[in-house]
């Protein structure tokens, strides 16, 4: 192998970057357990990887596997903005959602399917059958459908009764630590039903309903299949006036087989094997003894049994006395589950009832030679809330789950937080620009006493630190030049709602002209030498922004006043537009010259009006605001309030407010509403509050269908990429860093004798081979000057083999300290071990 283009190989694993210098991590705090740090740090390389000119073509290969996999290790995960909401899928079963309208918070299932679930949406589950009855007095085949509804009509015999179920809320769960969430809630009310299956023949199914020939005798060993399972009606009950059936059990089972007497057939339930064999059938025919695995139970005909863990069924039995030996014959459910539908009772599964269950043996009017169908039912025990990545499974088929796989939506922030005195609310314009609006508490403004004001921390001797209004000024009594003026700040909001803290930074007065300096506070760009007239409107010109209209002076009352700063249309003005869409209103300074929207008092003070967009949720309006707590001299936060715009009382539409985080954090609350907000709010030092609002209407990700079906996500929402930074020019020859071996980090592959770096590193001595012992190869970290070099060296070629080959793995190896010791007899018989 040719030293050189092997080099060239390792180098071209990428290109693009320069070296990033000394590693954060010193030498002194190097350990090997924390490899590929240093030599990898924030997914760039930060070292060279250094080989001898004369290096055997093994120590080559192994620098060529270390930096291949220091290129893996290279990766960095990242989020980024996919363009919308996530969309999750499911791969069979039905999403609660349809075109225009989605599972939001507040709805239940069946807000938004409005129908039954049937076999278009559950083809497996739900399939329309035929069903063949050849038994009794009477033949049938027909047709039946099968439908799920989330709502119950109560039977085709009592009416129409609509009751919902499947609530998309967030909430705190009622058990366990009752953790704050995103929940699908099945409440345990006795009329809201989890759901309710039908199964509905076209045409009634008929049957005798004599004293002799009973509905049993017509109905029994016949098979339906449900939810995708063979069930044989083992059993039907009737009752003894009209013979009318109320009651049916079915069994159904992984294996149905007849099975002769002495044959022994091998069956697998739940991945255990098993022999099964019929030992027996008395002389009634009512009764098969069975062995499994040699243990033997006589089980009735129609019943089950459970032995050694399989659950067995029989379904029917033959006795056969033949000349030599009997040859009895039984029908038989291997793996079987018994279900029991029985009118106005609580279904029973293998001998369990469920509770919160009920059936219903649709049979026509009585007198009633007709089975139509019958109706299951389900509620929950107790309200149960199915989080995010979890589901419901139907307890008495066994078939079908619901299924919660989060909410989808793309939120922006907004923040009100308080110190002692001050307050900060923080948004992101429709620009996407990061905008701060403050408000102080000034307890010395002339004639007005203690006022709350937009602005920073400031007194009444200037202007500088207050954040006017359109329409507000400054007022400073005896004031000298127009220092009182600068640092005063005004919000500009454009014709298109986007909102920018302006400050006038510099003021420069001469017999030419009077010039002002605007610094765009939001973006950090400054407007230079503006032209304005001393005590008078001037329009002044600020680029994209608009032309805004200021009162410049300081020997006037007042003098700063923000005449024209909201540029919108006389119904837009004071309205922000944010990121996503919502809109603000900063409510002006209680006692200002705008007092139609001003704060009520000193002591509850709305701060921030923060206005929904969305039509439907009746252009709802969250008020966010502050008050001064006397007792500790501080301003505070209040709990937000939430309100259809303009009105005075709470909103009507659904939410969920005072929401505790979990029982063990009884402080942090929540608000929520329908359109998908969510307010976090420290209700203990009052003074933190976070406003998710979401770009659109927040849906619900709910999936009816079968058990073990995949879901994925995919689209919109934050999404993680992975970058793979590139090595450049990662790999050396030890003569072209000769002399400069101190300054970099190194990763020195091969030992002194082969490698003239590893011989400074080592500080080695003439003798290349001390230190080394046949079989035996070391990973050793080094002080090198103020960087790490790692040696990475055996007694032979072989040896470095076999440590490049850790190295290369070294997650497959508990690598830990400064040095670590490497033998064994090929690159698959490897052990490490600290060194003796």
């Amino acid at each position: 192998m040719k030293v050189r283009k092997a080099i060239k190989k390792i180098a071209a694993l990428g290109a693009g970057i320069t070296m990033v210098g000394a590693t954060i991590l010193g030498a002194m705090a190097a350990d090997l357990s924390a490899y590929p740090a240093p030599f990898v740090q924030n997914g760039q390389f930060n070292a060279l990887i250094i080989v001898g000119d004369q290096a055997a073509a093994q120590d080559v290969v192994g620098a060529v596997d270390v930096g291949a996999n220091l290129q893996f290790a290279m990766r960095q995960e990242v989020a980024v903005s996919g363009g919308g909401m996530p969309v999750v899928t499911i791969s069979e079963g039905k999403k609660i959602d349809k075109t225009g309208d989605h599972l939001n918070y507040g709805d239940e299932i069946q807000d938004v399917l409005g129908a039954p679930l049937d076999n278009a949406d559950l083809p497996v589950l739900l399939a329309d059958n035929t069903y063949n009855d050849n038994e009794g007095q009477t033949d049938n085949k027909e047709d039946y459908e099968q439908r799920l509804y989330f709502y119950d009509t109560l039977g085709v015999n009592n009416g129409t009764v609509n009751k919902g179920t499947g609530l998309l809320t967030f909430a705190a769960d009622s058990n366990g630590d009752k953790v704050a969430a995103d929940y699908l809630m099945f409440d345990d009310d006795s009329g809201d039903y989890m759901y309710r299956y039908k199964l509905l023949f076209d045409t009634s199914v008929d049957y005798t309903n004599t004293s002799t020939d009973t509905p049993a005798a017509d109905l029994e060993n016949t098979v339906v299949k449900i939810q995708g399972d063979d069930y044989t009606v083992i059993d039907v009950q009737y009752t003894t006036t009209d013979y009318r059936a109320n009651k049916f059990t079915l069994l159904s089972g992984e294996t149905i087989i007849w099975l002769q007497q002495g044959k022994t057939i091998k069956r697998t339930v739940s991945g255990v094997e098993h022999e099964v064999e019929v030992t027996d059938v008395n002389d009634a025919e009512n009764m098969c003894g069975v062995s499994v695995d040699g243990d033997v139970v006589w089980i009735d005909k129609g019943n089950t049994q459970t032995v050694n863990g399989v659950t067995i069924g029989v379904t029917d039995a033959v006795a056969v006395h033949a000349q030599l030996q009997d040859v009895d014959i039984c029908k038989l459910n291997v793996g079987a589950r018994e279900i029991i539908i029985e009118n106005g009772k609580e279904i029973k599964v293998d001998g369990v009832k469920v509770s919160g269950s009920d059936g219903d043996i649709i049979a026509g009017d009585v007198p009633s030679q007709k089975w139509d169908g019958f109706n299951v039912t389900f509620t929950p025990q107790d309200a149960t809330y199915v989080p995010k990545g979890g589901s419901i499974v139907d307890p008495i088929f066994g078939k079908f789950e619901a299924r919660f796989e989060g909410v989808s939506k793309t939120t922006e922030e907004m923040t009100l937080s308080t110190t002692s005195d001050g307050a900060e609310f923080t948004f992101y314009n429709n620009n996407g620009d990061l905008v701060t609006i403050p408000l102080y508490m000034n307890f010395t403004e002339s004639g007005s006493g203690s006022v709350l004001n937009l602005g920073d921390d400031f007194s009444g001797s200037n202007c500088d630190g207050r954040l006017l209004l359109e329409g507000d000024n400054c007022d400073v009594e005896g004031a000298a030049s127009f220092n009182a003026v600068e640092g005063v700040m005004f919000l500009l909001v454009t014709s298109g709602k986007e909102a920018h803290v302006m400050e006038i930074a510099d003021i420069s007065s001469n017999t030419e002209a009077n010039t002002t300096d605007i610094k765009d506070l939001t973006t950090g760009k400054v407007y230079e030498d503006k032209k304005f007239t001393v005590e008078a409107d001037s329009l002044i010109e600020l680029g994209s922004l608009g032309t805004v209209t200021l009162n410049i002076g300081y020997d006037a009352d007042p003098i700063f006043t923000a005449t024209n700063t909201m540029l919108g249309t006389t119904s837009e003005q004071q309205i922000i537009e944010t990121k996503y869409g919502a809109n603000l209103s900063i409510v002006p300074r209680w006692g200002s010259s705008t007092t139609s929207n001003g704060r009520d008092t000193v002591n509850h003070t709305t701060f921030v009006i923060v206005e929904e967009e969305n039509q439907e949720t009746n252009n709802l309006q969250w008020n966010l605001s502050v008050f001064w707590y006397t007792t500790d001299e501080e301003l505070r936060i209040n709990a937000p309030t939430l309100q259809p715009l303009g009105a005075t009382t709470p909103a009507s539409q659904w939410n969920n407010s005072n929401v505790r985080a979990s029982k063990s954090d009884k402080y942090t609350k929540y608000y929520a509403d329908e359109w998908g907000t969510l307010v976090t709010y420290d209700s203990y030092n009052k003074n933190d509050l976070t406003l998710a609002y979401p770009d659109e209407q927040v849906i619900g990700n709910v999936f009816i269908a079968p058990i073990g079906a995949t879901v994925t996500g995919a689209g919109g929402g934050e999404l993680t990429t992975v970058t793979l930074n590139p090595i450049n020019v990662a790999s050396k020859l030890a003569s072209e860093i000769e002399g400069q071996e101190k300054t970099q980090n190194l990763i020195v592959v091969g030992g002194p004798c082969a490698n003239n770096a590893a011989k400074v590193i080592m500080g080695a001595s003439e003798d290349c081979t001390a230190g080394f012992e046949a079989g035996k190869a070391m990973i050793k970290l080094y002080e090198n000057g103020n960087n790490v070099a790692m040696l990475v060296a055996g007694y032979g070629a072989a040896d470095t083999r076999r440590a490049t080959t850790v190295v290369a793995n070294y997650k497959d190896y508990a690598l830990s300290g400064k040095e670590v010791v490497v033998t064994g007899t090929s690159l698959s018989d490897i052990k490490v071990e600290a060194p003796q």
